[in-house]
């Protein structure tokens, strides 16, 4: 039997049998056991969420292998025999790295205010295109239109999107999020403390890491790192 339930965009749902082993584990009473379930579900479903994102260098390579589609088919242009159907596959390679451009990436468009069209066919370029539109080659059966398209797309992922050096340890500070939101949502339905003491407490983080096959994810070094700053403040 399975430990969760996947419903409607990829949400991770508790069974009702796993809610009540976490609160018999964490003793939560009763009356707060549905809320406590809820919690834990929307905190390891934005922890995911925030783990999967792509961060900005990655962003930037996802781009740059875009950018290196683009300048394929525009090298084509220059050969004395007309490749067509080699440039209609590069084409084709760009629509489907557009049509699933990560999360990030269409984040990071969306702040330049770039909108990427990318679905039906169009006989030649639109007189009125909505300033920011980028259209997807393939969309045209005009071969200058297709190049058209395709200048128009490397100007947009010719920018750097990485502009810094990110410090410190994103992944680490997302599992130590993790747990204080944990600790957060255990104290509220318990009124007792959460931290490295207390026996229930990471009892409930270890079955929650179990039932959501969290491996990187490790409480128990968290809870130890969590007292250090209050030990030197002593």
């Amino acid at each position: 039997m399975t430990a969760v339930v996947l419903t409607g965009s990829g949400m991770t749902r508790l069974t009702e049998q796993k809610t009540e082993k976490l609160c018999l584990i964490g003793a939560i009473p009763n009356d707060h056991c549905d809320r406590f379930g809820r919690a834990v579900e929307r905190c390891v479903r934005t922890y995911r969420r925030l783990r999967e994102r792509k961060s900005a260098p990655e962003v930037e390579a996802e781009l740059a292998q875009i950018e290196k589609c683009i300048w394929r088919a525009l090298r084509l242009l220059d050969h004395a025999t007309w490749r067509a159907a080699e440039f209609r596959r590069v084409l084709e390679d760009i629509s489907a790295r557009l049509h699933h451009l990560s999360p990030a990436a269409q984040d990071y468009l969306d702040f330049r205010h770039l909108k990427i069209q990318a679905d039906g066919v169009l006989a030649a370029w639109p007189d009125s295109t909505e300033p920011g539109v980028l259209i997807d080659p393939v969309c045209f059966t005009s071969r200058d239109d297709q190049v058209l398209a395709l200048l128009d797309l490397l100007g947009a992922f010719a920018a750097p999107v990485a502009k810094r050096q990110v410090r410190g340890q994103p992944r680490k500070d997302l599992e130590r999020a993790l747990y204080h939101f944990m600790a957060a949502a255990y104290s509220r339905d318990t009124g007792r403390a959460a931290s490295d003491s207390s026996t229930r407490f990471l009892a409930v983080c270890l079955e929650i890491k179990r039932i959501y096959q969290l491996d990187d994810w490790n409480p128990e070094s968290l809870a130890r790192s969590a007292r250090r700053p209050s030990a030197r403040e002593q």
